[in-house]
């Protein structure tokens, strides 16, 4: 009879276990999105965040020295041009001012006389072409003495020369701004003080802008680009383009007003401003050569790859995206077969603990089952000697016949009895939880065990809290728990012989439950390793070392505790605490 049930708790497992796996290798979609769909998030946001964050950064560090030495190239190139748009300039100038140099130190005597002026200017005109407009000599009091050519108009006489005549000769050297003439065009004057035979004079040659102009345009300027001569109050003196416009005001740096070299130009770039400025002083010349570059255009390299760059983070960051969701999306779900499997391997190890209580059991039911079943079948003799002695016998013994039916009745719903709970303990765990009574469990479960109390040497003590709260547990594992303590407690006792007593009582928040025993008690030592798995201190090939862990894990899943108090030579209590519903 106890193989059979042994046999039929073994073949429920193996079913169990079957068809756990069948629900472990499909786990639909729906389930994985509500048990997993939390840490799928926090894995996804997790490795998105730990991949994006150093793109991010090495975009953002590529960027900056990317912008940094493309602008330092680009005003390279802008003060390249600025920079040979002035020696050009100061060329053509200094070549005016050394021949109008050369023209006043070697004075002939006829020097004041118009022939001498028209002489020097075919000398000019010889060496710069018809760049050259007019030649004119003024006296001390600014009276022009002899022109070359005729149609140069007289100077004034007013005191308006005199500003100019003084300049002049405080400097040594004067450059006009520029003049606009209707038949001449536009020319500058170069201003040369002279002395001779003791007379001050003032030499005045007049020249074209156009080999300014030319200079302008032939520097190696961008489509969008435009150049400036602009005097002391920002007038412009010459542009490139001719029709171009100041794109704002500049202002003249009083430190370029000296004689001195300015060789660095000033580079103004406001970061409000469209444009980049150049500015530099043209040397012995009130003027200054000024570059206007639009930034669009002179950094339009920087615009293509920062849209460039936008769009590959974007691209990288989709492309990572898609990676995290696909590998959060795989690990969660191996984490859910995972789980699965775990809690499949902790439902094995409790079912077999349980068979492996009910095989320590197994001697004491037998001989519970035997006892019935002796007295059925001593009955059933008596009762088939009777039927064989013949009819007026059977008559004769009716009411016996009766007395013996109902021993046979009462021995086999004994019997039923115990192997319904046999049956009822063997079957696999069922982990629904339910809303009950401890007591009810307790006292199943001490049903089984009752065998054990019959002979005398062992006492099973119950004291069961009426009205006790209800919890919500799954009363197989409450089976399962009780069995495993109730043994271990039959183990510690010699011969099995002592006492078992079960208690409830309302703690707090929590139903307690707690098992004693007489036995020897656990050491101090190893009351702190009795819940870890495999420690046992029962004889090799006798404990597992796994009961008081499964107890400990479903105390835990429960949401209760387990604890142990024990005194060597006193006994072992262990307290189950059940949360009340």
């Amino acid at each position: 009879m106890v193989e059979s049930i042994l046999s039929l708790g073994l073949q429920d497992h193996v079913a169990l276990i079957s068809k756990k796996r069948r629900h472990l290798m499909d786990v639909t979609v729906s389930q994985y999105r509500f048990q997993y769909r939390s840490l799928a998030s926090k894995m996804f946001l997790t490795t998105f965040a730990v991949s994006i964050i150093p793109l991010l950064i090495l975009g953002a560090v590529a960027r900056y020295y990317f912008i940094s030495s493309y602008k330092v190239e680009v005003q390279q190139r802008l003060k390249e041009i600025i920079l040979n748009g002035q020696a050009q300039l100061e060329n053509i100038i200094q070549a005016r001012i050394i021949a109008l140099r050369v023209l006043a130190q070697n004075p002939s005597a006829s020097f004041g006389t118009k022939s001498a002026v028209s002489e020097n200017f075919q000398v000019l005109k010889s060496i710069f072409g018809d760049t050259v407009q007019s030649l004119v000599l003024l006296d001390s009091q600014g009276k022009q003495v002899a022109w070359s050519p005729d149609t140069v108009e007289d100077t004034p006489s007013d005191s308006s020369i005199f500003p100019f005549l003084q300049r002049t000769n405080e400097r040594g050297l004067y450059i006009t701004d520029v003049a606009t003439d209707k038949t001449r065009g536009n020319s500058f004057t170069i201003a040369l003080p002279v002395e001779h035979d003791r007379k001050k004079w003032v030499l005045l040659a007049a020249f074209s802008t156009d080999p300014l102009t030319r200079v302008l345009g032939g520097l190696d300027l961008e489509p969008a680009a435009r150049i400036f001569i602009v005097n002391r109050t920002g007038e412009v003196q010459v542009a490139f383009p001719a029709d171009a416009a100041l794109p704002e005001k500049v202002a003249y740096d009083e430190r370029m007003a000296g004689q001195e070299d300015c060789a660095v130009p000033e580079i103004n770039e406001s970061p409000e401003g469209s444009t980049i400025c150049l500015k530099i002083r043209i040397t012995n010349t009130p003027w200054m050569l000024t570059l206007f570059e639009e930034k669009d255009h002179a950094y339009a390299a920087i615009y293509d790859a920062r849209r460039s760059s936008i769009a590959a983070v974007f691209l990288g960051a989709l492309i990572l995206g898609l990676v995290a969701a696909f590998v959060s999306r795989r690990l969660a779900h191996h984490v859910a077969h995972m789980d699965q499997e775990r809690q499949l391997m902790n439902e094995q190890l409790m079912q077999t603990a349980k068979l492996a209580s009910l095989g320590e059991m197994a001697a004491g039911i037998a001989h519970e089952i035997n006892n019935p079943l002796a007295v059925m079948v001593q009955e059933a003799g008596w009762m088939q000697d009777l039927l064989d002695d013949g009819t007026d016998e059977i008559r004769e013994n009716i009411p016996e016949f009766r007395v013996a039916l109902s021993r046979i009745q009462a021995h086999g719903k004994r019997c039923r009895g115990i192997t319904h709970k046999l049956l009822s303990f063997a079957r696999p765990v069922d982990h629904r939880a339910e809303v009950i009574q401890l007591n009810s469990i307790l006292e199943n479960v001490v049903e089984l065990y009752s065998h054990r109390s019959q002979g005398g040497d062992l006492t099973f003590t119950t004291v069961l809290a009426p009205d006790l709260p209800k919890v919500q547990v799954s009363p197989s594992e409450v089976e399962q728990i009780l069995v495993n303590l109730i043994n271990n407690s039959l183990d510690a006792m010699e011969h099995g012989a002592g006492s078992i007593a079960i208690t409830t009582r309302l703690h707090g928040h929590y139903v307690v439950v707690d098992v004693s025993d007489n036995g020897p008690g656990i050491p101090k030592e190893h009351l702190t390793k009795v819940f870890d798995p495999f420690f046992t201190t029962k004889p090799v090939g006798k404990g597992t070392g796994l009961g008081l862990a499964i107890c400990y894990g479903i105390m835990k899943k429960l949401r209760g505790d387990i604890t142990v108090t024990s005194e060597t030579g006193q006994g072992t209590t262990f307290h189950l605490f059940f949360p009340v519903v």
